[in-house]
């Protein structure tokens, strides 16, 4: 797998991409939390865990997802540009941590 350089610009999402974007975002609207993996595969009629996760990984590499806490489940969310929230890096203790500082519309 290659890493894009930062002057590349990123492929556009897919059509089931952002299906599966929306269903996040319309789930961030309505319990203020992300979805389970679980709960987009009944949103989205997907029947395989492992093809939500590599969408959802499409996702954050295309940068629509934010990763809010790595490694924890309902750890990430929309970026702005693709209609999320407002994502700010800090770091505490020497842990780096992403805030979110604006609501989902």
């Amino acid at each position: 797998m290659t890493r894009r350089r930062a002057t590349q610009k990123a492929k556009p999402l897919t059509d089931r991409q952002r299906y599966i974007l929306g269903a996040i975002r319309e789930h961030w609207r309505l319990h203020g939390v992300s979805p389970t993996i679980r709960e987009i595969m009944a949103a989205t009629g997907l029947t395989s865990t492992n093809a939500v996760n590599d969408h959802v990984r499409a996702l954050r590499a295309k940068g629509a997802l934010a990763t809010v806490a790595p490694f924890q489940s309902r750890s990430f969310i929309p970026t702005a540009e693709h209609g999320g929230r407002v994502v700010q890096e800090v770091e505490v203790d020497g842990v780096g941590y992403r805030l979110t500082i604006e609501r989902i519309d």
